[in-house]
């Protein structure tokens, strides 16, 4: 017998058919008011039963079948997107611990999904307080729910915060904003990055005293004024920030590499023989004018298997991966290799699929990127690695998890054959990249 959840779905689908065939422009505006009104219910009460569900998943560690967390699983399952699972994942545990009162008002419709997760995030910066006061604290921003969206019902959050804190000692109010501290790099869908973030007091004195000499107006061709605007001039000195650190040549290694901004565009596109663009690290295009500005001042490393100028494969002489090496590395797997995984290469090592002591050697054909959970996973879980006619990356899961331990490939690898004989050899390899030190 089909449980009584999944049964409840079918009737809720079978309910959507039946609106799918309702006409709206049918609807009087009073109706049509009224649809709204109970859509926002309907969907909020699904809200609640998905979170319930999240909660239960994250229980019972059901990311830990697949090497991952919940979130991960999420965005494997549902393809949901990374930072919206991970979204799920904190507001599902926060409803079922300590904003109780604010998943029960998810369930019964009188918050929404996005009001649900601005309540537990003011919630968990509150400062410290008693129990009683947190419980009324709560009480109040689920009543305002009612006439507050998303963005007001946060800003009224924290002003309900600077008013719990009755006269703040400044050591603990700049700790209190600290910990509030983030910023976020998120991919936009045509190429650009959106920064998002927040900065305690002293940081933002430290970054605003660094941006000020950057920020300068400064007269265009012909000596006619400066056409930037202030916000474009402070994203141009964020940019040149970075370019002089970088030059600078003293930031700490990631993944055993000193930073480096890594092109990757044939050799023949960046002398101008033939059209085409370079890639990103991120898969994102840059155009050859680009390219070769940044190559100017920067010495172009190939990454070409079996280069001149940089070898790529120094067998069994040394068990550790030299930066050339890891350098393609990285340009061929991306991220840690693992299906669903997309932590970034500085958090990832260079796992010898053949380990070097049983005879392997240290070479391109006998490496991926793995992050720490999954190099555990890989060599402690029974997951085993291998390259597939393409040269990239292939994974078997242990018989507990798959007893036909049927192959998985990160989709990212997939993506990339799209469009190219799938019969027919990936040549990554006729590739040079331009590893470039800015500016």
């Amino acid at each position: 017998m089909q449980h009584r959840a999944l049964a409840a779905l079918d009737r809720v689908q079978a309910g959507l058919d039946d609106l799918g065939q309702a006409n709206m422009w049918s609807l009087s505006t009073q109706d049509l008011g009224r649809f709204f009104d109970r859509m926002a219910v309907v969907k909020a009460r699904l809200a609640a039963r998905e979170l319930a569900a999240v909660a239960e998943a994250d229980g019972r560690n059901i990311g830990a079948a697949t090497a991952t967390s919940t979130a991960g699983w999420l965005r494997c399952r549902v393809r949901a997107h990374p930072r919206e699972a991970a979204e799920l994942v904190r507001v599902a545990k926060a409803v079922q611990s300590d904003c109780r009162p604010t998943g029960a008002a998810l369930a019964a419709g009188t918050v929404n999904a996005g009001q649900a997760q601005v309540i537990t995030r003011v919630l968990a910066a509150l400062p410290r307080v008693e129990a009683d006061v947190r419980v009324a604290a709560e009480e109040f921003l689920i009543g305002h729910a009612a006439a507050l969206d998303p963005v007001q019902l946060g800003q009224a959050g924290r002003a309900l915060a600077e008013t719990l804190t009755v006269d703040p000692d400044p050591d603990e109010r700049a700790r209190r904003q600290r910990e509030r501290r983030y910023l976020h790099l998120i991919a936009a869908h045509d190429g650009t990055t959106i920064l998002r973030g927040l900065l305690d007091g002293e940081s933002a004195a430290v970054l605003r005293a660094a941006l000020d000499p950057l920020t300068a107006p400064g007269p265009a061709e012909h000596g006619t004024p400066d056409p930037r605007t202030a916000a474009q001039r402070n994203a141009d000195a964020l940019t040149d920030l970075a370019r002089h650190a970088l030059a600078a040549g003293d930031l700490p290694a990631s993944g055993g590499i000193t930073p480096t901004v890594v092109v990757t565009i044939g050799l023949d596109t960046l002398s101008g023989q033939l059209a085409g663009t370079g890639l990103l690290p991120d898969g994102e295009a840059l155009s050859v004018s680009a390219a070769r500005r940044m190559a100017c001042d920067a010495k172009i490393i190939p990454v070409v298997c079996g280069g001149p100028s940089q070898p790529l494969d120094i067998g069994r002489a040394s068990r550790t991966v030299p930066p050339p090496m890891r350098r393609a590395l990285v340009l061929r797997d991306e991220a840690c290799a693992f299906p669903g995984c997309h932590r970034p290469p500085g958090w990832c090592e260079s796992h010898h699929i053949r380990h070097w002591a049983h005879g392997g050697d240290t070479a391109l054909h006998n490496l991926t990127l793995l992050c720490l959970p999954h190099h555990q996973a890989v060599h402690d879980h029974g997951w085993t690695v291998a390259l597939d006619y393409h040269g990239l990356p292939s994974f078997r899961p242990p018989p507990w998890i798959d007893p036909h331990r049927t192959p998985r490939q990160h989709h990212r690898y997939r993506l990339r054959r799209i469009g190219t004989n799938p019969a027919g050899p990936d040549p990554p390899w006729d590739w040079a990249a331009a590893a470039v030190h800015t500016p």
